[in-house]
């Protein structure tokens, strides 16, 4: 899942996220330390991994409009175990849809949390269609550098 070719630091997100080790509002109140337990995003909820990306209508809004642009289905699932399933039959294999898909779930996971900081530290928010169109900008400019420096490894080569 975590080999795709989006941005190592978006990789890093996603590794983070599945591993359960973002710092959420609900684990840095465990801590100890004082955080607001409201989502940032939402406003309504406490903020824990689960709220964040399966419950949160924001992230739901953001990740839909990145879905339905790559003509994908949203997930509907309930538990962290059913999203899990989702996660892995949409990013297995080796075809194209199945790294665009793993692509397009790293960029969203960390423009997402980035989003999610700039509430939190800086009080700065975007709106949800500001954000999908940042995902899938980062999607098509990944996949037109790779093809640029396919294309000179190529020239190079011949």
């Amino acid at each position: 899942m975590f080999a795709n070719d989006a941005r190592p630091k978006a990789r890093f997100s996603m590794w983070l996220h599945f591993h359960g080790r973002m710092l959420t509002a609900d684990r840095l109140s465990k801590w100890g330390l004082a955080v607001d337990p409201i989502c940032s995003l939402c406003t309504a909820y406490l903020e824990t991994r689960d709220h964040l990306f399966m419950e949160c209508h924001f992230i739901k809004l953001v990740c839909n409009k990145v879905l339905k642009w790559a003509q994908r289905k949203p997930a509907t699932t309930a538990t962290w175990d059913q999203y899990l399933r989702w996660v892995i039959m949409n990013g297995k294999g080796k075809t194209q849809a199945a790294g665009l898909f793993r692509m397009m779930l790293a960029e969203c996971v960390h423009v997402v949390w980035l989003e999610r900081n700039q509430r939190v530290f800086e009080d700065k928010s975007r709106t949800s269609d500001s954000i999908a169109r940042e995902i899938v900008y980062m999607k098509i400019l990944i996949k037109t550098t790779l093809s640029q420096k396919a294309s000179n490894v190529l020239d190079d080569e011949y």
